[in-house]
């Protein structure tokens, strides 16, 4: 029974190692947003659900000017 337990040791160890070797280099696209697409999909979700209120910038807005309309007699086009 040990012979078998090991024989199977030695031959998944090393497919285990280079499993996981190779996953560490495979590096997910970032998109310019320097996360990777699990991390960027993780925090949108997360931000979804958020009960917190979001804290927004108060926008300066100023008053339109008045409509330049045509003087009385001229013709509109």
């Amino acid at each position: 029974m040990t012979e078998r337990y090991n024989a199977r040791l030695a031959l998944l160890a090393p497919l285990v190692a280079s499993g996981l070797a190779l996953s560490g280099c495979m590096g997910s696209p970032t998109y310019g947003t320097d996360k990777t697409a699990g991390e960027q999909l993780a925090g949108d979700i997360s931000g979804a659900f958020s009960f917190a209120p979001k804290r927004k910038e108060q926008i300066d807005y100023k008053p339109r000017p008045t409509l330049v309309k045509p003087a009385p007699g001229q013709k509109e086009a």
